[in-house]
């Protein structure tokens, strides 16, 4: 379909999986048809340096191209590293050492796919606030940055089922803390909401290097909720959570600069945030980058323009659509080519784009 994946990178985050059946090995392991599938028992050392991502939420609408009869997902994120010997916190050997939270791309010797997540084309769509991805097959979980049998997981991320998140989250599943808390959180499947007990299951996912865990304490301190409200706090996770990764955080770090409270607005810092938010998949990132870099004298340039509205339209924000048809028309694109983008806005719920897109011509 079209679309694009931008680069989001990491400092370099070294990871530690032993895979121990051939059905581990086959659903963790990325392997082309040549390459001969490795027998288990198997210990790797990875180091992740950061992902591609598109900020497409859904297939909806999209035009899948090529031999798709039996297509069922589309990938939205790809993780990329290395494996191999780790010292020292970095892969020597492969060059891992390079790689930084600024990086334009995976270093050389250092771009071995590792992960991909996959969404549905049939589905609607779907919501990372909780932090929630799911990365393994059906009646598969995550235990330890690997995919493994759900039943035969000692410790595995759980689902919604409060009793299991509660056992796992005592068994040191950090998903599951986050889980356990953003049930508290909003007060669903049978729990009180209780914010203060929220934030105790979220201290406990960060502190094990969860980055929506991170997230979610940086909202908790940001909102009127039971929690003691402290900007400086909420910066200071959602700065943690964007660091690692967290596409998220870097977009409401955006947001907070271009809302400085006794101090200067600090513009370039927000684009540089909007714009690794945007790079990580998060699409309102894309249009606040524009917005933000309107008027500047940044290096941004008439298709960078174009491509930051592509992706927030590409991910269902209604005025990166209206914006993207707007600039598509100063270019002289014909009115056939911008209908469509207006159409959208009008799905989305722009309500002043349904008036844009009514019929011209007498029936």
């Amino acid at each position: 379909m079209a679309g694009r994946y931008q680069f989001l990178g990491v400092d370099p985050q070294p990871q530690h999986v032993a895979l121990t059946d051939d059905a581990q090995v086959r659903v963790n392991l990325a392997l082309d048809l040549a390459t001969p599938r490795p027998r288990p028992p198997l210990t790797l050392d990875l180091v992740y340096v950061g992902k591609l991502s598109t900020t497409r939420r859904s297939a909806e609408g999209a035009v899948l191209a090529g031999a798709c009869a039996g297509a069922t997902h589309f990938a939205r994120t790809l993780s990329f590293g290395e494996t191999g010997p780790i010292a020292g916190g970095v892969d020597r050997r492969a060059g891992c050492g390079a790689a930084s939270a600024n990086a334009v791309g995976p270093p050389q010797r250092c771009q071995r796919f590792l992960r991909a997540d996959l969404i549905g084309l049939r589905d609607a769509t779907f919501d990372t606030a909780d932090g929630n991805i799911k990365f393994c097959p059906s009646g598969w979980a995550l235990a330890d940055d690997i995919c493994v049998k759900r039943a035969a997981a000692v410790i595995h991320e759980c689902t919604d089922e409060p009793e299991d998140c509660r056992a796992q989250c005592a068994r040191g599943s950090a998903p599951s803390c986050t889980r356990l808390g953003y049930l508290l959180a909003h007060g669903e499947h049978g729990f009180v909401r209780d914010n203060l007990q929220a934030l105790a299951f979220y201290e406990r996912g960060c502190s094990a290097g969860y980055p929506p865990a991170c997230f979610n304490i940086g909202v908790l301190h940001w909102s009127d909720g039971g929690v003691r409200k402290d900007e400086a706090l909420a910066e200071k996770f959602w700065n943690r959570a964007c660091a690692a990764g967290y596409a998220a955080a870097c977009a409401n770090l955006g947001v907070l600069e271009m809302q400085a409270k006794g101090r200067p607005v600090d513009r370039e810092r927000a684009f540089h945030d909007f714009v690794r938010a945007c790079a990580g998949g998060e699409p309102h990132g894309c249009l606040n980058a524009v917005h933000v870099a309107r008027g500047q004298q940044w290096p941004l340039s008439d298709g960078d323009v174009g491509g930051l509205l592509t992706a927030a339209c590409d991910g269902d924000v209604a005025n990166g659509c209206i914006d993207l048809s707007t600039w598509l028309g100063q270019h002289g694109a014909p009115a056939a080519e911008m209908k469509p983008l207006v159409d959208k806005a009008c799905r989305l719920g722009a309500h002043n784009a349904c008036a844009s897109s009514l019929p011209t011509e007498g029936i």
